[in-house]
């Protein structure tokens, strides 16, 4: 995948195009601070039926539970002690609020949720059928059933904006990705989606005087940010510096594990860059 600049309009289109940001794997990974590792691992683990395919050291202490879905992985990373816990419904706060998982069958995961002793979701639709159910943290994950195999394994992240005017301006303009045609959400309000390879983020405008639930990932518990993985960290952050993209954290060795940087939307929600570091 190649994460290109898309313009406004074609009279605009600029002599020049901006050198693309060549990427490593065609969907998102996903960043879920948890506040009980143990009880994440059994929700997305047991109950979702996802295999953990590794358990890493976190550089600042904690660790970090990588859970693959289709192409994409939701990386769980311990909170920090005292953290505060910026999850729940949809549309009472600015930042990620959504994590949309589409699968070609989720009977195995009600018969899971069944024998736990939970509650069976509350289904909608027909030949599409999506229904929400809650993390231990509070989040909100939306279970989407079509029989269509291309889509199986698709991820989608869901967020609640102050301005989707400047938010669409940032995911064209800065990050490049290319917009669908907008839809409608349950109450009727423009639903904006962007595609980001196979994976989707999608977003909509909050009422006024929510509170603002976004800023660095870590900082406190809940859906906090989402990775591109990309060939060069340091030639991604020369092309977003370029572009005019606010600057959250710049290239910076993780550990050992990778070279990440962060750039901030204009709401203040945090977006990773991560890669290879480079060869000493």
């Amino acid at each position: 995948m190649r994460i290109l600049p898309v313009l406004l309009a074609l009279p605009l289109l600029a002599a020049e195009t901006p050198t693309p940001m060549e990427t490593l794997k065609p969907v998102l990974d996903i960043g879920i601070v948890v506040s009980d590792p143990a009880k994440a691992k059994e929700f997305y683990g047991e109950i979702l039926g996802l295999k953990a395919s590794a358990t890493l050291p976190m550089p600042g202490g904690g660790e970090m539970q990588r859970f693959p879905f289709g192409g994409s992985t939701l990386k769980l990373v311990s909170a920090a002690p005292n953290a505060p816990k910026y999850a729940g419904p949809i549309r009472d706060a600015i930042g990620f609020r959504l994590l949309t998982l589409v699968m070609n069958d989720c009977k195995p995961i009600v018969e899971r949720m069944k024998a736990k002793g939970m509650a069976e979701p509350k289904w909608n639709g027909s030949d599409i059928k999506y229904a929400f159910v809650s993390d231990p943290d509070g989040n909100v994950i939306e279970l989407v059933e079509i029989a269509d195999p291309a889509r199986n394994g698709m991820v989608q992240l869901g967020f609640t904006v102050s301005d989707s005017a400047r938010t669409r301006a940032f995911y064209r303009e800065i990050l490049g990705l290319t917009e669908q045609e907008p839809r409608k959400t349950t109450t009727g309000a423009p639903l904006y989606r962007f595609e980001a390879g196979k994976s989707i983020v999608k977003f909509w405008d909050g009422a006024k005087g929510l509170p603002v639930r976004t800023g660095s990932p870590f900082d406190a518990v809940g859906l906090r940010y989402y990775t591109f993985m990309v060939k060069d960290v340091d030639a991604v952050h020369d092309i977003l510096v370029k572009r005019g993209a606010k600057i959250g954290m710049p290239p910076s060795d993780f550990g050992k594990l990778a070279r990440i940087m962060f750039v901030a939307d204009p709401d203040g929600n945090w977006v990773e860059f991560a890669g290879p570091q480079k060869k000493q």
